[in-house]
């Protein structure tokens, strides 16, 4: 079949436009270099096709003459639906910018910057994208005025500014030195922004507060600081009802945020104000293979959100005070599961104190104000390494009779230098942690020795032991009553030098405490045998006053 002039022309176009967007580096999202500077804002011709559009209706151009672009930048954005903004830098009056409409295309060539003048406003938007829909933007290089600001007050400074919105793509956005927020979404649908840069803004990298089918694909936010919370990515709502439905963030790296701040948040997710014993506020928020690098990752829910966080394969490394931190999440319809976090030198200030932990979970809120303890969270596969300054590596802060309910700590891999394991004590108390939780250890890892009066209790480093003394009439190891949860698994190994048996007692060397041992029987023994070397057995608290061996030699008897 022969090809029509119809079919020829749309062919040379597709060619007009794959060849345009390679010189302007938008082709695939990159960044390269391309395009000379031109003088003035002016419509384009069929010449500068692009994308899937038949013209640049519009051209904004650097001129001599012009030293304020806004009111050429309106004239654009109001007016035409593809625009092209040609390199150079433009400085903009963001008190006199409108908001772009919808079914609008626009392309930054690489050096093409927009630049805010300095102003004393608490609030402004570079780019607004409020009620809008179909807007494609690409290589938008914008920067704020963190450091010419004229005013002290406000916060709400963004460089774009997506809003009540739907149907949005953003490709290569750089966002600098805001005032807030180099992206702030919020109420918005179907969002897509790739490879973003947010670097040096005040408030935050990016805020999320509400929205649905949210993708975020691979962001750089660093050196955020100035105002609070100071993090690189805050998903955060504000009132009841604000859901965030299908929230999804793929490898993100956070780099030296929360720059003044007490807790230096990488990424935070606050619910906090969801907070209702009435309305359930949806969550599906989902982070996969984030990075912080010399900031931390936290999680604060409270009743009132429903559904699931998941963080999969996290990397902290060098976080100033805690690398993974959980605050007061108590809702009994949230599912939080953070797997095989990977977690190094946390506690990298050398600050001393309960806020210098590899993880720390902690409960602040008095049950007096409804708080129902922490609750639903699931830790699988933490890989802990310190050789820096000490601390805890996992650490219960703050004492309810539920914490921790139906929590699990599954296979932690812990090494370095950590002064405990699991430490759940707190202001002089043991925090009370509920018969639910469970403590799980792989028995692939090496156990730890155990000297003879040694003892297994709260500092869950010692959840696999094994005993390699030479006393001759055998080696007393003891589990401590101290030993705060149910649901713990521990292992203890006879590898007596002399093969003499190695006695096992509930409670301290200061006194027994007798337990109902299953399957063994139903009258309470004051502890365990194993007579030979090699003998081992595993364990599991039931209660206060029980205990269940799950696996053994065989061999292992009562001490009544």
């Amino acid at each position: 079949m022969m090809e029509n002039d119809n079919d020829r022309s749309r062919q040379q176009k597709k060619m007009s436009r794959r060849m345009l967007l390679t010189t302007m580096g938008i082709a695939g999202a990159a960044l390269v270099s391309g395009g000379a500077v031109h003088a003035l804002g002016e419509r384009g011709t069929n010449e500068d096709d692009c994308c899937d559009c038949d013209e640049i209706a519009f051209v904004v151009k650097p001129s001599a003459t012009v030293t304020e672009y806004s009111a050429i930048l309106n004239t654009a954005f109001r007016n035409y639906s593809t625009i092209l903004i040609k390199n150079g830098t433009y400085p903009v009056d963001v008190t006199l910018m409108q908001s772009l409409k919808s079914d609008t295309c626009i392309w930054f060539e690489p050096d093409a910057w927009l630049k805010v003048l300095p102003n004393s406003l608490d609030r402004y938007e570079l780019l607004d994208l409020t009620n809008v829909e179909n807007v494609y933007i690409y290589n938008p290089n914008l920067e704020g005025d963190k450091y010419e600001h004229t005013g002290t007050t406000g916060q709400w400074g963004h460089g774009i500014n997506i809003v009540d919105s739907t149907n949005v793509r953003i490709y290569s956005p750089r966002s600098r030195k805001f005032w807030g927020d180099g992206l702030y979404i919020k109420g918005s649908k179907d969002i897509e922004i790739h490879n973003g840069l947010f670097d040096d803004n005040r408030r935050q990298g990016i805020s999320i507060i509400s929205g649905e089918n949210l993708y975020l694909y691979r962001p750089i936010c660093s050196n955020t600081g100035g105002q609070a919370p100071g993090a690189g990515i805050d998903i955060e709502s504000n009132f009841v009802g604000e859901y965030l439905r299908n929230v999804n963030i793929y490898e993100p790296r956070m780099i030296r945020n929360a720059l003044t701040q007490v807790h230096d948040h990488g990424i935070v997710i606050s619910l906090k104000r969801h907070y209702s014993t009435t309305v359930k506020t949806d969550v599906s928020i989902n982070i996969y293979n984030p990075v912080c690098e010399e900031c931390s990752m936290s999680i604060e829910t409270r009743q009132g959100s429903q559904g699931t966080i998941n963080i999969v394969k996290p990397v902290i490394r060098n976080a100033r005070k805690n690398g993974l931190y959980l605050l007061n999440c108590d809702s009994d319809d949230l599912d939080i599961t953070i797997e095989q976090p990977s977690i190094y030198n946390p506690n990298h200030s050398g600050t001393p104190g309960i806020y210098s932990n590899g993880i720390a979970l902690e409960a602040t809120v008095a049950p007096s104000a409804g708080f129902l303890g922490m609750r639903n969270i699931s830790i699988i596969n933490p890989v802990l390494r310190n050789e820096g300054n000490d601390c805890y590596a996992i650490r219960v802060i703050g004492a309810h009779e539920h914490t921790l309910q139906n929590c699990k700590i599954e296979f932690p891999d812990i090494e370095g230098i950590f002064s405990q394991s699991f430490s759940a004590y707190y202001g002089g108390l043991y925090s009370p942690i509920d018969s639910s939780f469970v403590y799980r250890f792989d028995d692939r890892d090496h156990p730890r020795p155990i000297a003879n009066g040694g003892s297994v209790s709260y500092d869950f480093r010692q959840t696999d032991v094994v005993y390699q003394g030479s006393e001759a009439t055998g080696g007393i190891v003891y589990v401590n009553d101290l030993l705060p949860a149910t649901g713990v698994e521990f292992r203890l190994e006879n590898q007596s030098q002399l093969n003499q048996p190695l006695h096992i007692h509930f409670g301290t060397n200061g006194g027994f405490s007798e337990k109902v041992v299953h399957p063994i029987g139903s009258v309470p023994v004051k502890g365990l045998m194993l007579p030979t070397k090699f003998s081992w057995v595993k364990l599991i608290k039931l209660s206060a006053t029980e205990f269940v061996i799950v696996q053994s030699s065989g061999n292992v008897t009562g001490i009544t």
